[in-house]
């Protein structure tokens, strides 16, 4: 029985019917529940849903938000994770605008976010 939840969860996931993967591993295989939630989140990067991943796993999402250069989206998000998130991301994006020759941005974003 192991196999055939093994396989249904394959078939959702790669149908990207997580809703169902998850019920599936959640009261048929437990030992599932854990990959279901990794595949999603590697979906979520590759196709580049950063607000959703941020539901799933925030720093992934913020992650990939500043990766993309979406600064204010990130820094708004980082803001309701703590003053450690936000300091993380604040020194990242001043450190880009430093390394593009934008010291006064840099002095900007440490002034707006502190």
């Amino acid at each position: 029985i192991v196999f055939v939840m093994s396989e249904a969860i394959d078939m959702f996931t790669k149908a990207e019917r997580w809703d169902r993967a998850r019920v599936i591993a959640r009261e048929h295989a437990p030992q599932f529940e854990q990959r279901v939630e990794q595949e999603y989140v590697a979906s979520l990067k590759k196709r580049g849903k950063a607000e959703e991943l941020a539901n799933v796993d925030v720093i992934a999402g913020l992650d990939l938000l500043a990766n993309r250069g979406q600064w204010a989206k990130c820094l708004q998000t980082a803001e309701n994770e703590g003053v450690e998130v936000l300091n993380k991301y604040v020194a990242l994006y001043s450190a880009q605008l430093l390394q593009e020759g934008q010291p006064m941005y840099a002095l900007n974003v440490f002034a707006q976010y502190g």
